[in-house]
């Protein structure tokens, strides 16, 4: 997404948002509902990291990026 033109992103950017709300809402419908639930964590996360590339400040995406990278961590 961070390579398409200007115009092309924010569109990009809510589809993928929309994508990880929805794998969100399947994971609790499985019976998810924090952090300890690895697919509930990943859709939640990606949410936050989106919505904050859409909506957020340049303050915001380094933090919800240093959870991605402690997430990613642990993997």
């Amino acid at each position: 997404v961070k390579s398409l033109p200007d115009t092309d992103k924010k569109d990009a950017y809510i589809a993928l948002l929309n994508q990880a709300t929805s794998e969100r809402h399947i994971a609790l419908q499985n019976g998810a509902n924090s952090y300890g639930h690895p697919a509930w964590a990943a859709a939640a996360t990606i949410e936050s990291w989106l919505f904050e590339l859409i909506n957020g400040t340049p303050e915001g995406v380094i933090a919800v990026e240093a959870v991605v990278e402690k997430l990613n961590s642990r993997a």
